[in-house]
C-alpha cells in the first residue's frame, strides 16, 4: 500500500532531478549566450577592420590617381605656355600658307616642337598646334592640312572637323579641359586605332575680344588612369567616378551600381572630402577643384568574413 510519506519522497526526488536539469540548462544557456555575444563582436571588429583596410587603400589609390592627372595637366599647361610664347608660334599664327616663307617656316617650327617634345618628360601628353588662319595642324614631327588630318589621322568622338575645329576656339577662359572621349588617332607615337582621351586646350595669343589665332591642344590618354581605377575594392555594384570642376564627369567605373550620371552628381555634390557614408570616398584636388569618387558595396567588406 502506497503511503502519503513515499508519494511525498517521490515527488521531492522528482523535483530534486528538475533542478538538476534546469541548473545545467540554465549553465547551457549562459555559456551559449557568451560565445554568441564573443563571434558576434568578433564579426563586428573584424569587419570593422577590413572596413578600414579598404578604405585606407582606396583612399591612396583616390590620391595617385589625383597626382597623376595632376601631373599631366602641370606638364600640359608649361608646354603650352613655353608654345604660345614662342616667337616662331605667333608668327606662323598670322601668316597665310601663300606667304613665299610659310613652309620654310613651318618646317623649322616642326624641329622646334620636336626638340619640347624630348625635352619633356617621357608622359608629356601628345601635343598638337592648330593653325586656324591657315588651316594647319602642326605636331612634333609633322604638318598636316585640317582636310588631310581630321578624320585620316584624328577623329574626336562623332564630331565632325569643322565642329571639332571651331570648339578648340570657343570659351572665354584660354584654358580648358574636356572629358574623356573615344578618339580615333593614328600619329607620330600611336597606331591607327580607338582611344580613350582627355584633352586640355590652351588658346594661342590673341588681342582682347578677338577670337583666338588658333589653340595648343593635347590628348591625355585615360588607360594608366582606368588601370588604377580598376584596381579600386569596389565590389559587385560598386563605383568610382571622376569629376571636373563644373560637375561634368570625366572619367567612371561602373560595376553594376545601377546609379545614372544624376545621381552620381548628387552624391559628388553633398559629399565633403572624408564625410558621409562609411563605403564612399571623396577626394578633392586642391589644384583643379576635380573630384573623385569611390562608392564601394557592402559585398567588398563582407567577402573576407563570410
Amino acid at each position: 500500500m502506497i503511503s502519503f510519506r513515499s508519494i511525498g519522497q517521490a515527488i521531492r526526488r522528482f523535483l530534486a532531478r528538475q533542478g538538476l536539469f534546469v541548473m545545467f540548462l540554465r549553465s547551457y544557456v549562459l555559456i551559449v549566450a557568451i560565445l554568441l555575444i564573443f563571434s558576434l563582436l568578433t564579426y563586428f571588429i573584424a569587419i570593422d577592420r577590413i572596413s578600414g583596410n579598404v578604405q585606407k587603400f582606396n583612399r591612396s589609390l583616390l590620391d595617385g590617381i589625383s597626382a597623376t592627372i595632376d601631373r599631366r595637366f602641370v606638364e600640359a599647361e608649361r608646354t603650352a605656355y613655353r608654345l604660345s610664347t614662342l616667337g616662331m608660334t605667333n608668327k606662323l599664327a598670322y601668316m597665310d600658307k601663300t606667304n613665299v616663307d610659310y613652309y620654310s617656316e613651318m618646317t623649322d617650327y616642326i624641329r622646334t616642337l620636336w626638340t619640347l617634345w624630348l625635352e619633356n618628360d617621357r608622359l608629356t601628353p601628345r601635343m598638337y598646334v592648330y593653325f586656324a588662319r591657315s588651316g594647319i595642324v602642326a605636331t612634333p614631327n609633322t604638318f598636316y592640312s585640317v582636310e588631310d588630318f581630321y578624320g585620316e589621322f584624328f577623329k574626336y568622338g562623332t564630331m565632325e572637323g569643322d565642329a571639332f575645329f571651331r570648339m578648340l576656339l570657343e570659351g572665354s577662359s584660354n584654358t580648358r579641359y574636356l572629358p574623356a572621349q573615344t578618339v580615333r588617332l593614328g600619329d607620330f607615337e600611336t597606331q591607327l586605332g580607338s582611344y580613350e582621351m582627355m584633352a586640355y586646350i590652351y588658346h594661342l595669343r590673341q588681342s582682347a575680344g578677338d577670337t583666338p589665332p588658333g589653340a595648343i591642344f593635347f590628348l591625355i590618354d585615360t588607360h594608366e588612369i582606368g588601370l588604377m581605377m580598376n584596381a579600386l575594392e569596389l565590389g559587385e555594384g560598386g563605383l568610382a567616378a571622376i569629376l571636373d570642376r563644373e560637375g561634368r564627369i570625366v572619367a567612371k567605373l561602373d560595376r553594376g551600381s545601377g546609379l545614372g550620371d544624376g545621381e552620381i552628381l548628387a552624391i559628388a555634390g553633398g559629399q565633403e572630402p572624408t564625410a558621409g557614408d562609411p563605403m564612399l570616398l571623396s577626394s578633392l584636388s586642391d589644384r583643379n577643384g576635380w573630384r573623385y569618387l569611390a562608392l564601394g558595396s557592402r559585398d567588398v567588406f563582407m567577402e573576407p568574413v563570410l
